[in-house]
C-alpha cells in the first residue's frame, strides 16, 4: 500500500485478507527516494488471527553438568557469588561460606550461581555435600533470577557439623535460559557452611557445551595410524606424515567394499559441524565421506561424494546433525574404484563436544568385592582434612556395627591426593552389604566372609578359555550365550587361518638376512594374546609358567589350595579327562608354542635354524575393534624366530616334561625333546632379537636375554638333572636372585617379573620344585624371595592406597596392575616358605587395590564390584562400540594406569605429566595403553586369588 504523507499527523487504517499462510512474514516501511526528509511514525498496530502457537522448543537430548566449578578443585570461588553478608573462600578443596551478618530472613545470607538453563519437562538431579559449623537449616532453591522469583525447585537441608551428601531429582515446569541456584542460609546467626561436590545434571543446551571441539583423533597422522582402522583389502602407511591407503586386492562393486575409518565420534542433535581434510589419489576417482550409525542398520547421518585428482585438494563441508549418537562411525568408503592409493591428511571434524556429567566419586575407597574374615580390612579416604575423622561401619540393615577414627596419611604421590586410612580389621562378622561412612560419604557395599574370592578364582582362569584360538567357544563352557562364538582362524572364510601359516619375508634387518622359509606351520591352537588376534610365544611363556607354577605350588606347599590339582573344577571342555583342569588349559597354549618351533629340516638364509622358535603369529595389519576372531579376513604370517621365544619354549617345555611325566608320557617326552632342542638352538644363536618393524601385532622386543637363558636352564636342570644346565645356572649372574634394588626405607620399587624380565621365574622354580641343588642353595633362593618380599611389604606403608608396589621414578608402566600382581606372587611364596603373616596380609592388601581401593574407585576386574571393568580394549568384548558384541566376561583384568599415555584416546583426556600415576586411566575400549586385557595379566590374577582363597583357612602362620 502506498501511503501519502503530509507535515500533519494522519492516522491510516487498512483492512486486507492474506492469501497465504506465512508464519514469519516481514512488515516494513519503504521510505527511500531521491528526496531527503524526516518521517515520523507512531502507534503501529497489525491485528488479525493469532494462528497456532509456536511449538515449544525441543528438549535437548544431551544430559550434562550445568554447574561450573562444583568441586572447587581449582582453588577459586568463581562463578559462585554471595550476598555482602557472606564471605567466600576455598580451603582444603571445599567452599567455605562464612556468614558475617545472618539477618532475620533466610534470604539475608545467600550463596548462589546464575545462568543455569532450565527446560520444561526436563528432569534434573541436584547432588551436593554440605555441612556447617553448627546445626542449621539451609534452603536449596532453583528459581527465576529476577521478576517474580518463581521457584522451580526448593528443599530444606538439615545440616550438622558432620558432612552429608544430599541428592534430589525433580522435573522442571518452566522454561528459563538463565535460572539461579541459591542456598539461603540467613536468620540463624553467624556460622560457617561448607560446600563440596555440587552437581546439577540435566538437559544441556548447545550453548552450555564445549563448542568447536576437535572430534577426530590423530587426524594429521603424526601419531601413526591408530585409532584409525581399515578393511583387510587396504594397506595403510603413515610414514610420509599423511595416510597412504593402498587397495591391495580388487574390491567389490560397492564403495563400502574398501574403507578407512575412525569410530567413537560423538554427535549431538542440532549441533553444527565443520568437516575438513586434504585428499588426493594415485588416479582420478570419486569416493565418499560418511558419518553413520556404527552398527546395523548403519543409518547415514552425513554423506558426500568427493572427487579426487592426483593433486592434493582441500575439502570442506558443513552440516547440522539430526541425531544424538555418542559413538558414530566416520569413514572414507573408497571401494568400487579398482586398485589405487587414497591419500588423506589433516582430517578435522569440529563441532559441539558433549561435556560428560561430572562424576563425583566417593571419597571412601575400599575393596568393592569384599574382605576375608581374618584378613586386613582397610579403606583409603581421599579428603584434605588435617585432623582425624570419625567413621562408621554399617551392616545391610543400616545399623552401625563398628566405629572408629581415621589415621592421617597425608599426601600420596602416586594419586596426587591427601588421604586418611580406616582400619576395621578387628570386625570379623560375615555378611553382605556392609558400607563404610566417613566425612558424610558412603562406600560401595561389600561383603565379609570366607569365600569372597571363591568364584573369582575360577573366573580368572576362565579368561583363557574365552580367548582360545582354533576352537568354538560354546555353551555350557562360555557361561552365557552372549560369550559364545565360532572357532577363529581355522581356515574358514573369511579367515585365512592358522592351519598352514607361511613366513613373513624380510631382508637385511639388524644384520640378519631373513628371507622367509620353505615351509608352513599349523599353529591353530593357543590363546589370543590381548585385545588383538595375535599369538606371541614370549608372552605365552610367562603366562604358561604362572599357571604351571600355580599347579606346582599346590602340589608342593602343604597349606596351598589343593583345588587347583583337581579335574572338574573349571568350566572347560576337558573337565572330565582325569587331568587337572588348569593343566588342560595350559596345554592349549603349550601345544601352540610347540607348533611354533622351526622344523629341524628348515633353513633360513642358508643357515639351519632348526629348533629355534618363531617369535609370533599375527595379521599383516591391525584389524578394527568389534571383530570376532572367525571374521578376521587378514592374511596371517609367522614372524622371524628369536632367541627370546626359543628360550621361552625351552623353559615351558621343560616344565611340561616333568609335570606330564606321570599324566601323559608321550606328551611329556615330546616336551622334553622340544625343550632340549630349543636350548641347543638358542645357544647356537644367542643374539637373534625380535624386530619391531611389523604392523598388525605387538613387537615384544627384548635385547637382553641373559635372564631367559637362566630361566630356561633352571627349568631344564630341575627336569633333567643334567650337569650342563647346573653349570650354566650356577655361573649365571642371576643365580638364585630376584630383581631388586632397594631404595630408602627398605622399599623395593618396580616389579619382580615381566615377560621381558624373567630371572625370578627360574629362582622361584628352583626354590619351590624338588631338585638336586644343595639345601644351602635352596635356602638362599627362599631367603632372596623373602628379602624382596620384605621390600614389597614395606611399600604398603609408603603408599596411601596401601598396595605392595612402589613405582620407579613415580611412573606406572603399561600393565601396571600385573606389576602389582607379580609382586603379590613373591609375597605369597615368601609366606609359603616362612609362615610370616605380614606377607600374606600384603597379598590381601594388593587385591584390595585392584578391586576398588584406588583413586579411580574402580574394580579393575570385570564382573566384580560396584564399578567393575566394562569396556576393555578387545576385538570381541566390544559392547561399547556395538551392542551386537558382548561385554567382558567376569574375571578379566584391565592393564590399569599407565603414566606414559601411549594411545590417542587417553591423550585426549590428559596431557603428559598432567595426571598422577594412578589416575592415568580410562575404562574405554579405545584406550589400549590403559585398558587392554592380556594373558600375562590374568595369569597372576588367577595365582593370587587362588592363594588368597586358601591362605586364611589353614591357621598356618598365625
Amino acid at each position: 500500500q502506498v501511503v501519502n504523507l503530509t507535515s500533519t499527523p494522519t492516522t491510516f487504517t487498512y483492512t486486507f485478507v492474506a492469501d497465504e499462510d506465512k508464519p514469519t512474514a516481514k512488515f516494513i516501511f519503504q521510505v527511500g527516494g531521491p528526496t531527503a526528509f524526516i518521517g515520523q511514525i507512531d502507534n503501529v498496530s497489525l491485528k488479525g488471527p493469532a494462528g497456532p502457537p509456536p511449538p515449544p522448543p525441543a528438549l535437548p537430548s544431551h544430559i550434562g553438568e550445568l554447574l561450573f566449578n562444583g568441586a572447587f578443585s581449582n582453588g577459586l570461588t568463581a562463578p559462585w557469588w554471595s550476598t555482602p553478608s557472606v564471605s567466600l573462600a576455598v580451603a582444603q578443596g571445599r567452599l567455605e561460606a562464612t556468614i558475617t551478618n545472618g539477618g532475620a530472613n533466610p534470604w539475608d545470607a545467600i550463596v548462589g550461581q546464575s545462568g543455569i538453563p532450565v527446560f520444561v519437562d526436563g528432569v534434573y538431579t541436584l547432588t551436593m555435600k554440605v555441612w556447617a559449623s553448627q546445626n542449621a537449616t539451609v534452603n536449596a532453591i532453583l528459581q527465576e533470577d529476577g521478576g517474580d522469583f518463581t521457584q522451580y525447585f526448593s528443599a530444606p537441608l538439615a545440616l550438622t557439623p558432620t558432612p552429608k551428601t544430599f541428592t534430589f531429582t525433580f522435573t522442571s515446569t518452566a522454561e528459563d535460559p538463565a535460572a539461579v541456584l541459591q542456598f539461603q542460609m540467613g536468620g540463624q546467626g553467624n556460622f560457617v557452611v561448607f560446600f563440596d561436590n555440587l552437581s546439577l545434571n540435566g538437559p544441556e543446551p548447545v550453548s552450555h557445551m564445549q563448542t568447536g571441539a576437535e572430534l577426530i583423533i590423530n587426524g594429521d597422522f603424526s601419531q601413526g595410524f591408530a585409532p584409525w582402522w581399515n578393511t583387510a583389502n587396504v594397506t595403510p602407511d603413515t610414514s610420509s606424515g599423511a595416510l597412504q591407503a593402498t587397495i591391495n586386492s580388487l574390491p567389490g562393486p560397492n564403495t563400502y567394499d574398501a574403507i578407512v575409518g575412525q569410530n567413537n565420534i560423538p554427535l549431538l542433535a542440532g549441533g553444527n559441524y565443520v568437516l575438513e581434510f586434504d585428499a588426493w589419489a594415485s588416479t582420478p576417482v570419486t569416493i565418499l565421506t560418511l558419518l553413520q550409525l556404527n552398527g546395523p542398520p548403519f543409518t547415514g547421518y552425513f554423506s558426500s561424494p568427493v572427487a579426487l585428482t592426483t593433486t592434493p585438494q582441500h575439502f570442506s563441508f558443513t552440516f547440522t546433525s539430526t541425531v544424538t549418537d555418542p559413538a558414530a562411525g566416520f569413514q572414507f568408503p573408497i571401494g568400487a574404484n579398482g586398485l589405487f592409493t587414497f591419500n588423506v591428511d589433516n582430517v578435522s571434524l569440529l563441532g559441539p563436544k558433549p561435556t560428560p556429567p561430572t562424576e563425583f566419586l566417593t571419597a571412601v575407597r575400599l575393596n568393592q568385592t569384599g574382605y576375608l574374615k581374618s584378613a586386613p580390612k582397610k579403606a583409603t579416604i581421599a579428603v584434605d582434612v588435617t585432623s582425624p575423622l570419625p567413621w562408621k561401619l554399617y551392616n545391610s540393615a543400616n545399623t552401625v556395627v563398628k566405629t572408629g577414627t581415621t589415621t592421617i596419611f597425608g599426601l600420596d604421590s602416586a594419586s596426587g591426593e591427601r588421604v586418611h586410612t580406616v582400619d576395621f580389621s578387628s570386625f570379623k562378622t560375615a555378611g553382605a552389604g556392609y558400607t563404610l561412612e566417613v566425612y558424610g560419604e558412603r562406600s560401595q557395599p561389600f561383603d565379609i566372609g570366607d569365600n569372597v574370592y571363591r568364584q573369582l578364582k575360577y573366573d580368572a582362569l576362565a579368561y583363557f578359555y574365552h580367548n582360545r584360538s582354533g576352537i568354538a567357544i560354546t555353551m555350557p563352557f562360555a557361561g552365557d550365550p552372549q560369550w559364545t562364538r565360532p572357532a577363529g582362524h581355522i581356515n574358514v572364510a573369511p579367515n585365512q587361518g592358522d592351519f598352514n601359516v607361511p613366513c613373513f619375508d624380510q631382508v637385511d634387518l639388524e644384520g640378519h638376512d631373513y628371507i622367509g622359509c620353505n615351509y608352513t606351520l599349523n599353529v591353530v591352537k593357543g590363546w589370543y594374546d590381548a585385545g588383538d588376534h595375535g599369538k606371541y610365544v614370549v608372552n605365552g611363556g610367562i603366562s604358561v609358567w604362572t599357571l604351571l607354577d600355580e599347579y606346582e605350588r599346590a602340589k608342593y606347599i602343604d597349606d596351598a589350595d589343593k583345588a587347583v590339582l583337581f579335574d572338574g573344577v573349571l568350566n572347560i571342555p576337558e573337565n572330565d579327562n582325569h587331568v587337572a583342569d588348569i593343566l588342560d588349559e595350559a596345554r592349549w597354549e603349550l601345544e601352540f608354542m610347540l607348533s611354533m618351533q622351526v622344523p629341524m629340516t628348515g633353513t633360513v638364509e642358508g643357515q639351519a635354524l632348526g629348533g629355534m622358535v618363531h617369535h609370533k603369529v599375527h595379521d599383516l595389519n591391525w584389524t578394527a575393534l568389534g571383530l570376532a576372531p572367525d571374521q578376521d579376513p587378514q592374511p596371517r604370517y609367522l614372524y622371524p624366530p628369536s632367541t627370546a621365544a626359543t628360550l621361552n619354549l625351552a623353559a615351558n617345555a621343560a616344565q611340561c616334561a616333568r609335570i606330564w611325566k606321570q599324566i601323559d608320557t608321550a606328551f611329556s617326552n615330546r616336551c622334553r625333546t622340544a625343550a632340549e632342542s630349543a636350548w641347543t638352538a638358542a645357544v647356537a644363536h644367542p643374539d637373534i632379537y625380535a624386530r619391531v618393524n611389523f604392523t598388525g601385532g605387538g613387537a615384544y622386543e627384548d635385547t637382553d636375554v641373559s635372564d631367559e637363558f637362566y630361566w630356561a636352564a633352571s627349568e631344564l636342570y630341575i627336569t633333567t638333572g643334567k650337569s650342563q644346565y647346573r653349570n650354566y645356572i650356577t655361573q649365571s649372574p642371576h643365580f638364585l636372585k630376584i630383581p631388586s634394588e632397594p631404595s630408602s626405607f627398605g622399599v623395593i620399587p618396580g616389579s619382580s617379573m615381566t615377560w621381558q624380565k624373567t630371572q625370578a621365574l627360574g629362582t622361584i622354580s628352583l626354590a619351590l620344585v624338588p631338585n638336586n641343588l644343595s639345601s644351602w642353595d635352596k635356602s638362599r633362593a627362599k631367603s632372596n624371595i623373602s628379602r624382596v618380599a620384605d621390600g614389597y611389604a614395606k611399600a604398603i606403608t609408603r603408599e596411601g592406597y596401601l598396595l605392595p608396589y612402589r613405582a620407579v621414578d613415580g611412573i606406572y608402566l603399561w600393565g601396571s596392575n600385573s606389576d602389582v600382581l607379580n609382586n603379590m606372587i613373591i609375597l605369597g611364596l615368601a609366606y609359603d616358605f616362612t609362615g610370616k603373616g605380614t606377607y600374606r596380609d600384603a597379598v590381601s592388601q594388593g587385591m584390595d587395590y585392584l578391586l576398588g581401593r584406588n583413586p579411580n574407585v574402580k574394580s579393575y576386574v570385570a564382573g566384580y564390584g560396584e564399578r567393575p571393568l566394562q569396556n576393555p580394549h578387545h576385538r570381541f568384548w566390544a559392547r561399547q562400540l556395538n551392542p551386537a558384541f558382548p561385554p567382558p566376561a567376569p574375571g578379566a583384568l584391565s592393564g590399569g594406569p599407565n603414566s606414559n599415555l601411549q594411545d590417542p584416546f587417553i591423550q585426549t583426556l590428559f596431557q603428559p605429566g598432567e595426571c598422577p600415576a594412578q589416575k592415568c586411566y580410562a575404562d574405554h575400549i579405545e584406550s589400549f595403553s590403559t585398558n587392554e586385557v592380556a594373558i600375562n595379566w590374568n595369569s597372576p590374577l588367577a595365582w593370587a586369588v587362588a592363594f588368597l582363597d586358601g591362605a586364611y583357612d589353614s591357621g598356618f602362620g598365625h
